[in-house]
């Protein structure tokens, strides 16, 4: 009988997965600034394509313990995956940072770990990619790539919030220079030169992020295509049930013939 309750424990491993075990997150750091390179383009298919590269600089005030920061990244957006992929997470010399990912909803909370000891100033670089992050406005009928830079999960002020939105070449023709950006209610600094826009804003309180909106020609990218990922996990209930179907008639096809022996 133990051999049959072991069989079933690594089949509803194997089908279930594992639930990974919890990290506390401390706040005993501040944040000095956040900047994020946006790379936005458009593939061969003419769907939008996004590189983003983050920069936090934060300062720790204590060495006696070991966290981690944590930064919130849309996996799921107007309905849709982004098909987000890490690249990786540096320090301003390149060195590898550890990190993982966990699920939350529609987006993906990404948490790089600090050793203890670690103490004063340090530069985080985040790189990943994702694609389908644009969507068609009705009104004012436009494609439009309207981005949140910073988490509102988090529960510091940070000084200097900035952003820079690189368009490639293929959809800089169609770039209609109409920009905007908010601080909740308050709007940001914005400059454009060319295919290059750059949004800043200064004490951009805890709880709070700043959103920026750039527009272009209406067509500019093609909608959103599911690929097999996607349809995947879309029918994932279906999938487990009928996984789940499949263990019990193992089990009891198991339980009935060692009755029979």
């Amino acid at each position: 009988m133990k051999r049959i309750v072991g069989i079933v424990c690594a089949v509803m491993i194997t089908v279930f997965g594992v639930i990974p075990t919890s990290h506390a997150v401390t706040n005993d750091f501040t944040f000095t600034s956040l900047h994020a390179d946006y790379y936005l383009g458009a593939d061969k298919e003419g769907r939008s394509t996004l590189k983003t590269v983050e920069t936090i600089v934060v300062n720790f005030t204590s060495t006696n313990q070991s966290r981690h920061i944590t930064q919130t990244i849309p996996k799921n957006y107007d309905g849709h995956s982004t098909d987000l992929k890490f690249v990786s997470v540096t320090d301003h010399n390149k060195k590898a940072k550890q990190f993982w990912g966990t699920n939350s909803g529609d987006n993906e909370i990404l948490h790089i770990t600090v050793p203890n000891k670690t103490s004063g100033q340090q530069t985080y670089v985040v790189t990943y990619t994702q694609r389908d992050v644009t969507k068609y406005v009705a009104s004012p009928g436009e494609h439009e790539f309207a981005w949140q830079v910073g988490g509102a999960e988090w529960r510091q002020a940070i000084p200097s919030v900035s952003a820079t939105v690189y368009a490639s070449s293929n959809i800089q023709p169609t770039l209609n220079k109409r920009v905007t950006c908010m601080v909740g209610s308050e709007p940001c600094q914005i400059s454009e030169k060319g295919n290059v826009i750059t949004a800043s804003a200064k004490n951009v309180s805890a709880g709070q992020s700043m959103a920026i909106m750039v527009g272009f020609t209406a067509g500019t990218f093609r909608a959103y295509q599911p690929n097999l990922g996607d349809r995947v996990t879309e029918n994932l209930p279906v999938i487990i049930g009928f996984a789940a179907g499949v263990v019990l008639v193992v089990v009891g096809g198991l339980l009935y013939a060692r009755k029979k022996r």
